[in-house]
């Protein structure tokens, strides 16, 4: 069957449809029928994107849509654990594990797919203190190039069998094989939800109350130092059960600093509280390029201090951090990144173990911190690893697992 045949026999049991000339989104019904397309395009040379990013671009002739993969299975809610298809969204999802009172560690958009969450692996405001999503995934069904679906993990949270092939394909972007369905471990919903903000006119001074924070009994889900045109401001969001949230801010307000102020006690999620406060500190506009370094919990604050001394006051380039996680963000106009880029690779060469990357497309690490309604579209862009040998590494897996490109991954292409 030659290849236009192929795609009128796909429309005709509606897993397909074309959506522009020559541009054909294939809608499996089952991730079973994914494997045997999957299948198919490679014997016909055909490669095929899998992203929200590349559906909404047109950026290639052949995707999937996993937009049927819509299956929840809680029946194992009380070991904390479900199983989910990948088409599934992130409201969906946790509208239907509030019915538990349960949720996936990290928040996202309500739009995104878990496709593109497990694609990308990306961090959330969350993750200094619960990780990533990879961390939460137990097992997973994958839908290969060669038409195979296979196996890992076990749905149980203890296992020690077998290697974790499960979280080599999350963040792969879909190089390896497509998820079509993974088994993830939940935690307890909070009672209770409540925001802090604290203003700063000095650095020293700001760090010295996220210390004050952090040594407290207040253990904070999210916490971002961001520099603004007047100083610093410190932006945090506690969890817990409602009365210990009660009682802790009210000793809190009693006995420490002043500057502290204390948004009203929430019994669920708003998932624009804690990102609207955010969005109203930030300074800098949306097309400003942003610098993304990693660095050990133990380097973050001397780097952050030294960072701020190299940054003149009027260069329109702003710090901000996320000191759970060691991630600091240089935000600068475009046409001055470039320069104040090369000026902080020199600088973090004094730390061995802190890496940078920023994307091509200037928003994107902006958008994955803002939580944008496009906030997807970050997975246009794959940071490779720099080393050549990692980089040769990955190569040889495509190589291996999927010597056609089957599935498009251009930053791998052989």
């Amino acid at each position: 069957m030659d290849l236009k045949a192929l795609h009128n026999n796909w429309i005709a049991t509606g897993e397909a449809e074309y959506v522009a000339e020559n541009a054909l989104c294939i809608k499996p019904s089952t991730p079973e029928s994914l494997s045997k397309q999957l299948a198919q395009l490679a014997k016909h040379q055909v490669s095929v994107a899998q992203s929200s990013a590349a559906m909404a671009g047109l950026m290639h002739l052949h995707w999937i849509s996993l937009n049927q993969f819509k299956k929840i299975d809680s029946s194992n809610a009380a070991d904390y654990i479900v199983r989910v298809q990948t088409g599934v969204t992130f409201g969906e999802l946790d509208a239907h594990l509030a019915q538990y009172k349960q949720m996936f560690p990290l928040r996202y958009p309500a739009e995104m797919t878990l496709a593109d969450i497990l694609a990308t692996d990306r961090a959330t405001l969350e993750s200094g203190l619960r990780g990533y999503p990879r961390d939460s995934v137990l097992k997973s069904e994958v839908a290969t190039p060669d038409g195979e679906l296979t196996y890992s993990g076990a749905d149980v949270v203890k296992n020690v069998t077998g290697y974790d092939l499960h979280k080599f394909y999350v963040g792969s972007r879909n190089a390896f094989g497509i998820l079509t369905e993974v088994t993830l471990k939940l935690i307890a919903r909070p009672e209770g939800i409540q925001s802090i903000t604290a203003q700063c006119d000095k650095l020293v001074d700001a760090l010295h109350l996220m210390t004050e924070l952090r040594t407290s009994l207040l253990t904070p889900t999210v916490c971002e130092l961001i520099e603004t045109q007047t100083g610093w401001t410190i932006v945090a969001q506690l969890q817990g059960a409602a009365a210990f949230l009660e009682s802790s801010t009210r000793t809190w307000r009693e006995n420490a600093s002043s500057l502290w102020t204390f948004d009203s006690l929430q019994s669920d999620f708003d998932d624009d509280g804690i990102q609207g406060l955010i969005d109203s500190v930030q300074p800098w506009p949306q097309d400003y390029a942003v610098l993304e370094i990693v660095t050990p919990l133990s380097d973050w604050e001397d780097l952050l201090k030294k960072l701020h001394v190299l940054i003149p006051v009027d260069s329109e380039a702003y710090l901000q951090a996320r000191p759970l996680a060691g991630l600091i963000y240089v935000a600068a106009k475009p046409d001055v990144f470039k320069a104040l880029a090369t000026a902080v690779q020199c600088l973090i060469t004094e730390y061995p173990q802190a890496f940078m990357q920023w994307s091509q497309w200037p928003e994107a690490v902006y958008t994955a911190l803002a939580h944008r309604d496009v906030f997807w579209t970050e997975v246009r862009q794959w940071n490779l690893p720099t080393d050549p040998l990692q980089l040769t590494l990955l190569k040889n897996l495509k190589k291996r697992y999927d010597p056609q490109n089957t599935l498009w991954t251009p930053e791998l292409e052989l």
